[in-house]
């Protein structure tokens, strides 16, 4: 946790449309009550161009550990490092806000910002992270929406998919600059990668305590 608040506002032009890679009844759903409950997926949120910008400050950053609030030995694989709220992140910090305000218009959480630095992952050969949810415990305990950015391109690496568990992998979610969202207490997990590295940035939007 950083200590900062980045305060979430709806956009000015939301500009985000969701891909389910699920069920047709889910999409039945949104578009019946205009709310949903499920990961979403968005192609193409990000260019090429940023993600590489991305990764460039991922790796420049420093290691930390990141897992579970009790940890367990080999439950997550791979290295994480926090990217910090600077002058050179703040393009992202800004643009993430912008996704979180747009999607919530579907899933109409009450949100208030993002507290925790952002989180590049990378999943090397036999890297994963098992069944686990993104909220719990302080100081996980507000985080409403999770969000993860793939930041490898599909041809980078094969294993290492973004389950969940009662809707497996997304339909084409491992398209250079595909945002995913999800409830914060959604299962989850990424399963062990085979070859290559699998890289992502996630972040999370907090706000009140579900209730």
């Amino acid at each position: 946790m950083t200590g900062f608040l980045l305060n979430l506002g709806r956009p000015a032009a939301p500009h985000l449309s969701p891909v389910h890679g699920t069920t047709d009844s889910a999409s039945r759903a949104m578009s019946e009550a205009g709310f949903i409950c499920a990961p979403m997926r968005f192609p193409g949120t990000f260019s090429p161009a940023e993600c590489a910008a991305i990764v460039e400050l991922g790796v420049a950053a420093a290691p930390i550990l990141a897992g579970l609030a009790r940890p367990i030995e080999n439950y997550r694989t791979g290295i994480t490092k926090a990217i910090a709220l600077d002058s050179q992140s703040r393009w992202v910090y800004e643009k993430l806000r912008e996704v979180f305000s747009a999607v919530n218009q579907w899933y109409r959480f009450e949100i208030s910002g993002m507290i925790d630095s952002l989180l590049y992952c990378e999943y090397p050969e036999s890297g994963h992270f098992h069944w686990h949810i993104d909220c719990g415990e302080y100081p996980t305990a507000t985080r409403k929406i999770s969000l993860s950015l793939q930041l490898s391109d599909h041809s980078e690496y094969t294993g290492g998919s973004l389950e969940f568990a009662a809707y497996g992998e997304l339909k084409e979610a491992r398209r250079l600059g595909t945002v995913i969202t999800f409830p914060a207490f959604l299962h989850h997990r990424v399963a062990a990668v085979t070859s290559g590295v699998r890289r992502s940035l996630v972040a999370w939007a907090h706000g009140p305590v579900f209730r």
